[in-house]
């Protein structure tokens, strides 16, 4: 085989590769992005910062502790008002399906206890959303089970 018959095979394998490739791009139909709402999302961005500002300005911070052996997710709000409310959300960074929206519903002391019994092991991330006392509040962390 002399180096024409060569690089035709290189090239012909190259052409193959491609081409297989595009066809499993285009048989992909699982496409989605980090939020469905990503662009909505994205414009209003200044607000999630202004969240994350408050949040970080509090003189107690909202205390997030996970206990493996109880399988259970401690939420301890730093001061309790009749006005608490927002979301919990459990963000899968690997597959969007497995996403967890909790509505916040604390006890007299600001504590709120969830199960994590029906969350795969993994990377998550735990997005609190919280208004009190008239202020938007937002605090992200990363948690794995």
């Amino acid at each position: 085989m002399n180096w024409g018959h060569k690089i035709a095979i290189l090239y012909s394998g190259f052409a193959a590769f491609i081409i297989g490739m595009v066809v499993i791009c285009v048989r992909q139909t699982d496409i989605h992005l980090v939020s469905p709402e990503y662009y909505k999302e994205e414009i209003a961005y200044q607000t999630q910062i202004d969240r994350l500002n408050n949040a970080q300005q509090m003189k107690q911070p909202l205390q997030l502790t996970y206990q493996a052996q109880s399988g259970l997710i401690q939420l301890q709000f730093p001061v309790t008002a009749p006005d608490l409310s927002g979301t919990i959300i459990f963000f899968r960074p690997s597959d969007a399906h497995q996403d967890v929206k909790i509505t916040i519903h604390t006890d007299a002391a600001g504590l709120q206890a969830i199960p994590v019994n029906q969350l795969r092991k993994g990377l998550w991330k735990v997005k609190i959303n919280w208004k009190q006392g008239g202020k938007d509040y937002l605090q992200e962390q990363i948690l794995v089970i």
